[in-house]
This record gives structure tokens, C-alpha cells and sequence, in this order.
């Protein structure tokens, strides 16, 4: 039962530390996009 009670705490950092993950990834994904469009142009 303590388990089940520890787990809901823990639960909002992990879907947050998701969140971040992904945040931080689609920005790298962009910046890629800009560098590789950059680097068309040029």
C-alpha cells in the first residue's frame, strides 16, 4: 500500500522531466531544420 501511496508524488515530476525532454528535443529538431536551411541558402 505504501507504494501505491509513494507513487502519485512521484508521478507529476516524471510526466514533467517528459515534458522537458521532449520540449528540448523539438528545439534541437528546430535548430537542425534552421542550420540545414542555412546551409541550402548559402
Amino acid at each position: 500500500m505504501r507504494d501505491l501511496v509513494s507513487r502519485p508524488r512521484t508521478g507529476p515530476s516524471v510526466g514533467l522531466w517528459v515534458c522537458r525532454s521532449t520540449w528540448v528535443e523539438s528545439i534541437a529538431g528546430l535548430d537542425f531544420a534552421a542550420q540545414r536551411i542555412f546551409s541550402d541558402r548559402l
